[in-house]
């Protein structure tokens, strides 16, 4: 590619790097760059809380709030109010920030009164956590029921009895829990 008009050089490198050519910062002897490091808890949350950018209310979560519990309340219910695809990444992305300032009392209580329709077990971190928790706790209301049906039957159970019970697993329990209403005996609950 040509040079450009040298009085042009300075603005040309700089469109060559916008639009995609990083080579064109090379041959730059006077390129520089600075930056300034500010804390974002001293930059004011009203401009991001006014912005009609849903990214930029949810960043106001990090500002210097006025109103800790109001400014929730408002990007919550801008949340409520954004396309269903984007409010699970807007509540995931509200959630992290949250925790970097300790706001997850405000942000539950809030959520609470804020009609968000978002299901839980669609979280990418979160539902699968759940699932397996749900799941879990099934299981163990399922073994708790058979078990007290088991004891009304035949009796207290002998320890390793109640032990080879605690390792059945979902389906072998299921099928111990429809033997109960044949079985002579506990073991006949193992067949």
């Amino acid at each position: 590619m040509d040079s450009p008009p040298s009085g042009l050089g300075r603005l040309h490198r700089r469109r060559m790097a916008q639009h995609g050519n990083p080579e064109a910062l090379r041959d730059c002897a006077d390129f520089s760059f600075r930056c300034r490091i500010i804390d974002i808890r001293e930059v004011s949350a009203e401009p991001l809380v006014a912005s009609n950018r849903l990214e930029d209310n949810i960043l106001a979560i990090l500002a210097r709030l006025s109103g800790e519990r109001e400014t929730v309340r408002l990007v919550l219910q801008r949340i409520a109010n954004a396309p269903p695809e984007q409010r699970r990444l807007a509540l995931n992305e509200l959630t992290i920030l949250a925790g970097l300032r300790d706001f997850g009392e405000i942000i539950n209580t809030e959520r609470q009164n804020m009609p968000i329709l978002d299901d839980i077990m669609d979280h990418d971190l979160l539902g699968p956590i759940l699932r397996k928790g749900l799941a879990q706790g099934i299981e163990q209301g399922e073994r708790r029921v058979i078990l007290s049906q088991v004891r009304r039957r035949f009796g207290d159970l002998a320890p390793e009895t109640a032990a080879r019970f605690e390792a059945l697993n979902r389906e072998q329990l299921e099928r111990a829990s429809l033997r109960l209403f044949d079985a002579q005996t506990v073991d006949d609950l193992f067949a």
